[in-house]
């Protein structure tokens, strides 16, 4: 048996920490991995590998860059030529990135099965590029690894096969429990978190990110998230460090001194930034990966988008949506889910912690179901 395990950004590697040196362990040189260079910046690749103990992967390719085409045009070639040299028996891909996107399509043309953990996620949203990935990707793959119960059902109402979708849970939360006490005792990570940006003095602090296309490239909605996030910092007697994904940074041109109410900052290490998580007073954020640990974390939080494709999220009852732009004010959503923020939400019951990677590792190494 041989396994080709294919990433590219940060969020990936961060889920696959643990089934990578389990496939290590079981398969030796049979589990080959791949580095796709989605995530370009030593602050999102290099140090992350560093921090999760991971290894070398077998294959890098440099196809970051903010043109979809432009990544395309490397990632493609060089991963069929790696696929066909190496011809595993099966492929592990996990969310809704363009590296998955693009190893998924030419796995397909190979004939090598595809499991696709993250797989059912819908936000329902079809501007989405996330969601157009998504639905490529999971009707291209051939086995359904979800997180949920409604994932699932997502993938049976689109035709997809029940008999190749299983429920496995979500993997973060088995990361987040080897890093971090949940419950219990707090880690040395999660007791020295906001001095090290120097915002350990009174008033309450927030932590943001924002690296979404839809939320960044267009200036007048980016502008007009930070000014509102300048008013509600301002309401609340609050600061914010936001931490810049390169994508940010680079539309930000230097203006930062604009909002003296956030603090920019460089990505911070993946420890240092959930021990940040789970102290904020309340966290503001457009990815997908801040919701689930704010879940797990029992922290109130802010989605700053359109549509969210985790509904488990939204129902526990600890978070919001707001859309920058919307003529709903944030300091309205913040002063929303922060009242609501004394009551213990429960952690959706995928998001507790099980054998997340032993699950999708026994998967793997059995047959194929027959459709």
């Amino acid at each position: 048996m041989k396994i080709a395990t294919v990433a590219g950004t940060r969020p990936e590697w961060i889920r696959l920490s643990k089934l990578i040196p389990l496939l290590d362990s079981l398969l030796g040189n049979g589990h080959r991995l791949v580095h796709t260079g989605q995530n370009f910046s030593p602050e999102l690749d290099a140090n992350l590998f560093a921090e999760l103990d991971l290894r070398r992967p077998d294959l890098r390719i440099e196809s970051g860059g903010e043109s979809f085409a432009n990544q395309f045009a490397v990632l493609m070639p060089a991963l069929e030529d790696f696929l066909a040299r190496e011809r595993p028996d099966r492929m592990v891909i996990l969310g809704d990135t363009n590296s998955s996107l693009g190893a998924a399509i030419v796995a397909a043309r190979l004939g090598i099965a595809i499991y696709h953990v993250e797989s059912g996620n819908r936000c329902h949203g079809h501007q989405s590029p996330e969601e157009v990935n998504r639905r490529v990707i999971d009707h291209t793959s051939t086995v359904h690894l979800c997180y949920s119960e409604r994932a699932r059902m997502n993938l049976v109402a689109e035709g997809l096969p029940l008999a190749r979708t299983f429920v496995v849970g979500n993997p973060l939360a088995e990361v987040l429990a080897s890093e971090f006490s949940i419950e219990g005792e707090p880690t040395p990570w999660q007791s020295k978190t906001w001095d090290m940006v120097g915002l350990s003095g009174p008033g309450m602090r927030f932590l943001s990110t924002m690296h979404r296309a839809e939320n960044v490239d267009d200036q007048a909605r980016l502008w007009a998230f930070l000014n509102a996030l300048q008013a509600a910092c301002e309401g609340e007697n609050a600061m914010c460090l936001m931490s810049t994904h390169p994508r940010m940074r680079a539309r930000l041109n230097g203006t930062e001194a604009a909002w003296n109410r956030i603090v920019f900052s460089r990505p911070l290490p993946f420890r240092q930034f959930v021990a940040m998580e789970a102290t904020a007073d309340l966290v503001l954020s457009d990815s997908g990966t801040a919701p689930e640990e704010c879940a797990i974390l029992a922290r109130p939080l802010v989605i700053l988008r359109d549509y969210m494709e985790r509904q488990e999220v939204l129902e526990r009852g600890g978070a919001v949506l707001w859309a920058p732009g919307y003529p709903v004010s944030l300091w309205m959503a913040v002063r929303s889910v922060m009242d609501r923020s004394g009551l213990p939400a429960p952690i959706p019951p995928e998001y507790s912690v099980r054998p997340v990677a032993a699950t999708v590792a026994r998967l793997l190494l059995s047959p194929v179901p027959p459709c």
